[in-house]
């Protein structure tokens, strides 16, 4: 193989060394890795994580916020050549991220993750404020009919010898 991309997955794998040199075995000599995780829990997951905490569970929270439990920018560096991989590269890729109104948004959302069983037994009313309070939290990065906020990236490239 002569491409590994892996965005924004390495984080849901419990063995990341693991996870980099089955990456690193599959390429051919030459071969080169394309990988990004997110930089920390980020503006939108941290609100919704304190949301949760205040008007569902501690529990729900750190289930939620657990995606973005990622390595830092030096252990990248170090998963990368422990793994095998040479001219290793992480740098840190600033983006915007745009999205609608978070009172209905994030209810959305929070209906595709594994926490949807427990929102949707959660009573409305609390399921309102969890909405509202993200979208209060985030106020500052209003833009119209939503948000627009910065988010940060680490970015991984390297080779194979």
């Amino acid at each position: 193989m002569d491409v590994v991309l892996c965005q924004q997955g390495l984080q849901f794998f419990s063995d990341q060394a693991l996870a980099m040199r089955e990456m690193r075995r599959v390429l051919a000599r030459g071969g080169r890795l394309a990988l990004s995780v997110w930089s920390g829990v980020g503006l939108y997951n941290s609100a919704v994580g304190d949301a949760l905490t205040r008007f569902v569970s501690d529990a729900a929270a750190l289930q939620f916020c657990a995606s973005r439990q990622v390595p830092t920018k030096q252990e990248l560096q170090r998963l990368a050549t422990e793994a095998g991989f040479s001219a290793v590269d992480v740098r840190v890729s600033r983006i915007n991220v745009h999205l609608p109104r978070l009172d209905k948004f994030t209810l959305d959302h929070l209906s595709a993750t594994p926490l949807a069983p427990l929102i949707a037994a959660t009573e409305p009313a609390a399921r309102e404020k969890v909405g509202a309070g993200v979208m209060k939290e985030l106020q500052r990065y209003a833009d119209g009919e939503g948000v627009t906020y910065p988010e940060e990236t680490h970015v991984l490239t390297a080779r194979v010898s």
